[in-house]
């Protein structure tokens, strides 16, 4: 149901002839075939959806103000999430390492998210080491937020660093 709807915003974001739609919804295109294990796909949307970004800043025209979120930052984060997902944790701490400069601490949320893609590639990756500091920093931080989410997320790469 997922890649369906991704498919579809895609045809949209197409006919919008908006780089932006188009990058964003190349970006959900590319989490969704990840979900589904379709490694090709997913890598192709999210080469799309630097493609489109790319086309974005150059046509020279500010984006619209909704589109606040979506910065170079935004696409290695996705592409951290996909290669996890993909079970590729050597691809998922190169952009999750390279995104965590970009995004602004005060974004406790989207910053912890990064931190636990980050510490779960290292948990894969067998570095058990680094994967206990960074969930340590994430967790250290979600004192300030008590988002669900964020406490779960820190839960589960707790759990996988179990024996």
């Amino acid at each position: 149901m997922g890649i369906d709807h991704a498919i579809a915003a895609q045809t949209w974001a197409t006919q919008s002839g908006s780089h932006m739609a188009r990058a964003y919804s190349a970006d959900v295109a590319a989490k969704a075939f990840a979900a589904a294990g379709h490694e090709g796909k997913a890598r192709a949307a999210l080469e799309a959806e630097r493609t489109a970004a790319a086309e974005s800043r150059a046509d020279g025209q500010p984006p619209a103000t909704w589109w606040y979120f979506y910065d170079e930052s935004f696409y290695w984060g996705t592409r951290s999430k996909v290669s996890l997902d993909l079970r590729n944790p050597d691809d998922a701490v190169y952009p999750a390492t390279t995104t965590l400069p970009l995004r602004d601490l005060a974004n406790a949320r989207d910053f912890t998210h990064l931190l636990t893609r980050l510490a779960e590639a290292r948990v894969q990756q067998g570095d058990i080491h680094e994967a206990s500091q960074v969930v340590t920093e994430a967790a250290r931080i979600t004192a300030v937020n008590r988002a669900p989410r964020l406490e779960q997320s820190i839960r589960d790469v707790r759990m996988s660093l179990s024996p």
